[in-house]
C-alpha cells in the first residue's frame, strides 16, 4: 500500500479538482442520508400519526347525550393544549398538559382542534414542523413528500456526476504522468533490465495493466472511498437516532456489527491482494507470449508449430485463469458477507425493538419503519465499500510493479550528469575489458585490450557467439564493462554523459528495427547530432534525406512506393522486405553524420548486386570515420584497415588479410567454411 500512497502524489498538480469532487462527494452523502431521513415523515403521514396537529369532532345531541364522532389515541410522552375552535395554530406554543393518557377523548363543545407537541426537543419540533405545514389532505401531503424526495434524488444525480466527472480527469491524468514518468525511466535503463525481468512484454504488462488498476484506484479513493463511506455514516447515524427513539440499548447493535465488519472487510483484503498479485503477473506473462508468437509468426507457420504455442499459451492461460478466479471468488464473496451480516443486523435490531417495546410497538412503528430503511440505505454504501477494497488491493499491487521500475537504478549519466565528450579526434582503447551478463555467471568477454585510431576501420570475425556483437555493444554503453575500462581520446567511457557518447555513434544491425512512421521520418531519425554539427537548428532538409537515401541505393525502391518519403511503414517495418530495410537504416546511420559507425552484419540481408552498390557507399562513407564491423562476408573485411579474430570471449589475432591467412588457423578455417559467402 506505500507505494499506492506514493501514486497518491501524481495527484497534486490537480488538488483543486480534488477539493470540488470532495464537496459534491459530500454533497451526496447528505442528499443521501437526507431522502433516506425523510421517511420518517413520510410513514407518520402514512400511519397517520403526524404529532403535529389532529382534528376530532364531537357534538352534542338533541337528548342532551354527548356522541364522539372521532377518538385519536396519542403517543405516551407527548402533550397536549386544547385551543378554542378556530384559533390559530402556532407550532412553537408551550404545551401546558403533562402526560395524556392513552384512549383521550376530547368532549363537548362543538369542532375543536388540538396540538400535540415534544418536551422541547429541536428534533421533534422540526419534524412537527414540516408536517405541519403539510396540506391537510393525506393524499397531497404525500404527493409534496414524493416531489421532494424526486427533487433530492435528482440533485444528488447532479453532484453524483460533477463528482466522478472530476475524480475521472483526475484519475486519468495523474496515471498519465505516471505512465511518462515510468517511459521515461524505461527509456533510462540498461537493456540487461529487461533482459532479467521478461523482457519488453514485461514492461508493456507495467506500463498498461498495472497502470490502469491504479487508474481505477486513484478514482476509487476520490470518489468512493469518500461518498460511500459518508452515505453509511449518514445512515447509520440516522438509524442510531432512530434507535434512541424506539430504545437506547438497540445502540449495542451498532457497536457490535461495526467491529466484525472491519475484521471481515480486513480478512478479505488480503486474500484479494495475494490473488490480484500473481494475477497481474500472470498477464505480463501472457503479454509476453503473444508478443513473441506475433514477431515469429512466420517461423511459427513454417515450422507448422502452431499446436505448441496454441498450448504454450494454453497453459499461461490457465494460470491466469486459475488466479483471476481466485480473485473473483474473493470479490463476490465480500459483499454476501457483509450484506448478510448488515442484514442479520437489521433484523436483530427489529425483533429487538418489537420485544423491548412489547406493546408500546404501535406507538412507535414510524420509528421502527425509519429505523429499518436506515439500515437498509446504509446497505447499499457498505456493499460497494468491499469492492472499493478490491480495488484499492489491484491498485497497490499495481503501484508495486511500477515503481519497481521507476526506481530501477538507471545507466550512469543518462540524464545530464557526466562530462561532456567532444567529437572523437584520436582513439578508441579497451584496456583489460571483460564482461558478463550475469555477474554471477560465466563471462562473455575475457580481458580484451585493444586500441583503434581514428579514422580506422576495423573487421571483427568469429565463429557464432565468440562475443562480437557484445563487444562493439561496449561502445555505446548498452552494457558496462564488469572489469577493464573503455577510453575515447583517453577520457573513460563510464564518466562522461551518454548523449555526448552516443551523439557520435551510428549503429547498423542486422536486426533492423524501424518505426511506424514515415519513410522521410525513419530516414531522419536521430539526426539531431548531425544538425547541430552543421550549426543549425531544427531538423534536417528533404533534399537532405533524398541524398542520404541516394547513397544507401534507397532511392530506387522509395520512389515506387505510393506517396514515396511520406509513405507510411507498418510497425516495426514490416510493410517492406529485410534488404529495403537495412538499406533504410543505412540512410539513417548516413545521415546521423556519426564519428564512430558500427556495422553489426548490416548488409547481411542485401543480395549480390545492391551488396557491391552498398559496398561503394560504404567505402566512400567510412573514410575519416571510425567504423567497427562485424563481418560476415569477406568483401566487407577487405574495407578493414585490421581484422581482429575471436574465440570463445578472447582476441585470438589481430592483422591484415593476407598477414592472418599466413598465421591465423582459425581465420583460415573461417575462410575454408564459407566466410567468403557469408
Amino acid at each position: 500500500m506505500k507505494a499506492f500512497i506514493r501514486a497518491l502524489g501524481y495527484c497534486w498538480p490537480y488538488r483543486y479538482r480534488i477539493v470540488a469532487a470532495w464537496l459534491c462527494a459530500i454533497m451526496v452523502s447528505v442528499l443521501y442520508s437526507s431522502s433516506i431521513s425523510s421517511t420518517l415523515p413520510l410513514f407518520r403521514l402514512l400511519f397517520g400519526q403526524t404529532g403535529v396537529s389532529v382534528d376530532a369532532v364531537s357534538e352534542d345531541l338533541p337528548d342532551g347525550s354527548v356522541h364522539t364522532v372521532h377518538s385519536v389515541t396519542l403517543p405516551s410522552g407527548y402533550d397536549v393544549r386544547l385551543l378554542p375552535a378556530g384559533e390559530p395554530l402556532r407550532i412553537d406554543q408551550e404545551a401546558r398538559v403533562a402526560h395524556v393518557p392513552d384512549g383521550y377523548r376530547i368532549y363537548p363543545g362543538g369542532l375543536q382542534r388540538f396540538v400535540l407537541q415534544a418536551e422541547g426537543k429541536w428534533y421533534q419540533k422540526y419534524i412537527a414542523a414540516v408536517v405541519d405545514r403539510m396540506p391537510e389532505d393525506r393524499a397531497r401531503a404525500l404527493t409534496v413528500m414524493m416531489l421532494l424526495i424526486v427533487v433530492l434524488t435528482a440533485l444528488r444525480g447532479i453532484f453524483r456526476y460533477l463528482n466522478e466527472s472530476l475524480v475521472s480527469y483526475v484519475a486519468c491524468r495523474s496515471v498519465l504522468d505516471l505512465r511518462l514518468r515510468a517511459f521515461d525511466k524505461v527509456l533510462r535503463l540498461p537493456l540487461g533490465f529487461f533482459q532479467k525481468r521478461g523482457g519488453a512484454s514485461e514492461a508493456s504488462s507495467r506500463l498498461i495493466n498495472d497502470a490502469f488498476a491504479v487508474q481505477e484506484g486513484l478514482q476509487s479513493v476520490f470518489g468512493k472511498v469518500v461518498t460511500e463511506p459518508l452515505k453509511a455514516a449518514g445512515c447509520l447515524a440516522a438509524a442510531a437516532w432512530f434507535a434512541t427513539q424506539i430504545d437506547p440499548r438497540l445502540l449495542l447493535l451498532i457497536v457490535v456489527i461495526g467491529p466484525l465488519t472491519a475484521w471481515l472487510v480486513r480478512t478479505f483484503a488480503k486474500r484479494m491482494k495475494r490473488a490480484t498479485k500473481r494475477q497481474l503477473q500472470s498477464a505480463a506473462q501472457i503479454l509476453g507470449i503473444l508478443e513473441e508468437t506475433l514477431a515469429g509468426l512466420r517461423i511459427v507457420k513454417a515450422y507448422s508449430m502452431e499446436g505448441r504455442e496454441r498450448k504454450r499459451f494454453f497453459r499461461e492461460g490457465r494460470v491466469f485463469l486459475k488466479y483471476s478466479l481466485k480473485a473473483f471468488r474473493t470479490q463476490v464473496a465480500t459483499g454476501p458477507s457483509l450484506e448478510l451480516m448488515a442484514t442479520v443486523g437489521v433484523a436483530l435490531a427489529v425483533i429487538a425493538g418489537a420485544y423491548l417495546l412489547g406493546e408500546r410497538i404501535g406507538q412507535r412503528q414510524e420509528y421502527m419503519m425509519a429505523f429499518f430503511a436506515a439500515m437498509v440505505g446504509a446497505l447499499d454504501p457498505l456493499r460497494k465499500m468491499t469492492n472499493i477494497n478490491n480495488r484499492l488491493q489491484m491498485a497497490a499491487n499495481g503501484a508495486d510493479r511500477i515503481f519497481e521500475l521507476t526506481d530501477a537504478e538507471p545507466e550512469a549519466h543518462s540524464g545530464r550528469q557526466g562530462k561532456p565528450l567532444p567529437r572523437l579526434s584520436r582513439s578508441i582503447r579497451f584496456e583489460q575489458v571483460s564482461f558478463a551478463y550475469d555477474p554471477a555467471g560465466e563471462p562473455v568477454l575475457h580481458d580484451i585490450s585493444l586500441e583503434v585510431s581514428c579514422g580506422e576501420v576495423i573487421a571483427i570475425v568469429g565463429r557464432t557467439g565468440c562475443g562480437k556483437s557484445t563487444l562493439v555493444n561496449l561502445i555505446p554503453r548498452f552494457y558496462v564493462p564488469t572489469a577493464g575500462r573503455i577510453l575515447i581520446d583517453g577520457c573513460d567511457t563510464a564518466e562522461v554523459s551518454l548523449r555526448s557518447l552516443r551523439d557520435q555513434i551510428g549503429v547498423v544491425s542486422q536486426d533492423t528495427i524501424l518505426f511506424s512512421d514515415t519513410v522521410a521520418a525513419n530516414i531522419a531519425y536521430g539526426s539531431r547530432p548531425a544538425v547541430r554539427a552543421r550549426g543549425r537548428s531544427g531538423r534536417v532538409t528533404r533534399e537532405e534525406i533524398v541524398e542520404a537515401a541516394q547513397l544507401a541505393h534507397a532511392a530506387e525502391f522509395i520512389d515506387r512506393m505510393p506517396g514515396g518519403y511520406d509513405a507510411e511503414l507498418g510497425p516495426l517495418g514490416t510493410t517492406v522486405s529485410g534488404g529495403q530495410r537495412q538499406r533504410l537504416a543505412l540512410a539513417r546511420a548516413i545521415i546521423r553524420d556519426p564519428a564512430i559507425l558500427i556495422l553489426d552484419e548490416a548488409t547481411s540481408a542485401l543480395d549480390e548486386e545492391t551488396q557491391s552498390l552498398v559496398q561503394d557507399t560504404l567505402e566512400r562513407f567510412v573514410r575519416d570515420r571510425t567504423v567497427f564491423i562485424i563481418a560476415h562476408r569477406l568483401s566487407t573485411v577487405a574495407l578493414a584497415h585490421r581484422i581482429v579474430v575471436m574465440d570463445n570471449g578472447r582476441i585470438v589475432d589481430i592483422g591484415r588479410h593476407d598477414d592472418l591467412m599466413g598465421r591465423c588457423d582459425l581465420y583460415r578455417r573461417l575462410r575454408d567454411t564459407g566466410f567468403e559467402d557469408g
